[in-house]
């Protein structure tokens, strides 16, 4: 595989495209090198890599920084980040979709998003077939058979549902193959049907200067529709020279989709990273035009939002239903601190606990889906990672 190959297979997410996926107006402070530091870690098999996850910067004047929007100006003027490791869980550890990440449709290889879908999208049967894992633990590999089905209205040569545990996934395939046509991407993911354009982020000169929400997207849908005929262009490099656009946030249930980009540049391109790799159009300078004057002209200011909705805080309980966590560290006020109760109904922060991944007076970093339970004992049951966390102000760590 090339170096153009591994760009287009990522999607060209360097970190700018990572942070425009979910338009911000907030700095995101680099981390130092830090290792994670566990005590005995039961069966876990725990490396250091190179990844790093970058949390939003938590002022006193940005309260949207963390996703719980009732933390008004609590916070001090910290920084919270994720500790640089990784956890490479054993195979009793991991989620049938963490398992199992390549099928093989008809000689078609699919690789996993990492999504469920909704039962209400999942349309034919295409057949029983060989989904493929392997154990980094133990260095085997497994095969199990999956029933496969189309997606409505989605091309099935470009992305299916995989059943796994009574819960469907989004598979896609893994040859990058854009269209050579705009139309061509319009019809076989269905996007005016299963992708609202509603937020997005007004870019000048390489900067977010504003976040807005679209009234409403048909107007931009029929302009893309209009000029269908739109011809595919290499990606590689076009960032650089890209000039002012708009950038909107791509979110899809039906096709595995979360908070992707979608921009539309003054020079006349239309580009996005939801599927297989980059894709890029050009679709003339005035149809861009009209659809950039149009999302201005018809939407309201708005607050951007984190990627991930996080809680961050110091452990203080963990039994077998739940872990505490209190944010008081983080606030102006101690007693203005908030303790949620992160429920342990998922496998993927049991395993923390399990492991002794994560202890009673650590700094964690709580992603989460859906909303928190303010009414009984601020309890959230949508957790879905559970991260060690570092607190920073300016460049100095905070003692633990």
């Amino acid at each position: 595989m090339t170096n153009k190959d591994i760009y287009r297979s990522l999607g060209g997410l360097d970190p700018e495209l990572i942070i425009k996926a979910a338009p911000t107006e907030k700095a995101v402070k680099k981390k130092n090198n830090v290792w994670l530091r566990f005590g005995a870690i039961a069966a876990c098999f725990i490396v250091a890599l190179s990844a790093v996850i970058l949390i939003p910067t938590m002022h006193a004047d940005e309260p949207d920084a963390v996703a719980d929007s009732d933390s008004g100006d609590r916070y001090n003027d910290f920084s919270i980040i994720s500790g640089e490791y990784g956890i490479v869980w054993p195979w009793e550890y991991k989620t049938v979709y963490e398992k199992y990440f390549s099928i093989n449709v008809d000689g078609s290889e699919f690789v996993g998003r990492k999504r469920a879908l909704p039962s209400s999208y999942v349309g034919e049967m295409l057949g029983t077939y060989k989904a493929t894992g392997y154990d980094d633990t133990s260095d085997k590999t497994y095969f199990e058979s999956f029933e496969a089905y189309t997606v409505k209205g989605v091309a099935p040569d470009r992305l299916i549902a995989v059943k796994m545990e009574n819960h469907y996934y989004a598979f896609i395939s893994k040859k990058y193959s854009p269209p050579e046509k705009l139309g061509g991407v319009l019809e076989a993911y269905s996007l005016p049907q299963y992708v609202e354009l509603e937020g997005f982020s007004v870019n000048e000169n390489g900067k977010a200067e504003a976040y807005r929400l679209l009234n409403d997207d048909e107007f931009v849908w029929n302009a893309l529709n209009n000029a269908k005929n739109a011809e595919a262009a290499d990606p590689i490099g076009w960032h650089e020279n890209r000039g002012d656009y708009i950038s909107f946030t791509v979110t899809a249930e039906a096709l595995g989709v979360y908070k992707r980009a979608m921009y539309v540049t003054e020079s006349g391109y239309v580009w996005t990273n939801a599927f297989d790799g980059e894709y890029l159009y050009f679709i003339g300078a005035d149809v861009a035009g009209s659809i950039i004057r149009y999302a201005e002209e018809n939407s309201v200011p708005a607050k951007s939002e984190p990627f991930n909705k996080t809680v961050a805080g110091k452990v203080v309980e963990i039994t077998e239903g739940y872990i505490l966590v209190d944010d008081s560290v983080l606030c102006k006020n101690p007693e203005d601190g908030i303790t949620y109760k992160i429920m342990i109904n998922d496998v993927r922060i049991s395993r923390y606990v399990e492991c002794g991944a994560i202890n009673v007076g650590g700094t964690v970093i709580v992603v989460y889906e859906g909303d928190i339970d303010k009414k009984n004992g601020n309890k959230i049951f949508g957790a879905i990672d559970i991260s060690e966390g570092i607190i920073t102000s300016g460049d100095i760590l905070i003692p633990e």
